[in-house]
């Protein structure tokens, strides 16, 4: 009897209980509901690539500096041999202490009788993510810029040695084609580069989709410097074609080709592992009757 009369009233304290569980869970589901919609539908965030990053993956590039080198640490340059490993290290340093950054040929058109066409980025990753419930889709991305003439003074080619390639996306900034993001053309993209990215591809963050990383590319003119932003324009579940701006944390983007009239135009010899200023001293190196300077 006692076991009946314990099971009895178990029964009806748990049929008592019912209501306010339900209550709980939907107090719960509105709390999650209300912080839903407090999240951003997409996360973003920019990672520019450091020069000796880009070393290690692109083969031939110019890395633009804004004022010239002075005259002993011009006698420093000239006087290194990197295949000692000091003399490498001092490069190292006498980069990072001017400030130099990577300006990268990148092809941004292609004319109907195969010329090719080339413009300067620097190159950053682009981390997109979303921590929403539901699926979150980008459709475009457009660029918008703000360019003039570049004020660096110097900058120093870095010449091809192997051969290297990089996934990316291309925007071709100051009308040097269509301002929506392109895929590269390259013989590892064939037929599709020179492409809308978005004719071919879709981004979708958020629910169960991983966070997206691009690597990104804005081409402009050879000796301009560029501020811009992405449109972005994306489907959220019924919110068609929703725009947003891609920045970094606010900040305008940065592209930058080298300088017209330098003050200094240096160049590493590969195989004599020097590095030549083309300007003062044009055959201290062969390398400087190589290239167009």
């Amino acid at each position: 009897m006692f076991t009946l009369a314990t099971t009895v009233v178990t029964t009806e304290l748990t049929s008592s209980n019912a209501p306010l569980k339900r209550r709980e869970l939907q107090a719960e589901e509105e709390a999650r509901k209300d912080i839903q919609a407090e999240t951003p539908l997409l996360t973003t965030n920019v990672r520019y690539i450091g020069m000796w990053d880009v070393w290690e993956t692109i083969d031939s590039f110019y890395v633009v500096f804004d004022e010239p080198f002075s005259e002993a640490d011009s006698n420093d340059l000239r006087g290194l041999n990197l295949r000692k490993e000091a003399d490498w290290d001092r490069f190292h340093e006498l980069v990072d202490e001017h400030g130099g950054r990577p300006a990268i040929e990148t092809n941004y058109n292609e004319d109907s009788d195969g010329t090719t066409e080339f413009g300067y980025s620097q190159p950053f990753n682009l981390d997109i993510s979303s921590e929403r419930d539901s699926q979150v889709q980008i459709v475009d991305m457009q660029a918008e810029e703000e360019c003039e003439k570049s004020s660096a003074k110097s900058f120093l080619w870095i010449p091809p040695q192997g051969s290297y390639s990089v996934q990316e996306v291309v925007f071709a900034l100051q009308g040097l084609d269509t301002p929506r993001a392109v895929i590269p053309r390259s013989e590892a993209e064939g037929e599709r580069g020179g492409d809308p990215y978005f004719r071919h591809e879709t981004i979708t963050v958020g629910g169960a989709e991983a966070p997206v990383t691009l690597n990104v590319n804005g081409a402009a003119r050879k000796d301009w410097r560029c501020e811009w932003k992405i449109h972005a324009t994306y489907n959220a579940g019924n919110k068609k074609s929703q725009p947003t701006i891609i920045d970094d944390a606010g900040k305008p983007l940065i592209t930058e080709g080298i300088p017209a009239n330098p003050v200094q135009k240096w160049v590493i010899d590969p195989h004599k592992a020097i590095i030549a200023n083309c300007m003062t001293h044009p055959r201290d190196s062969g390398i400087c009757l190589s290239f167009d300077l």
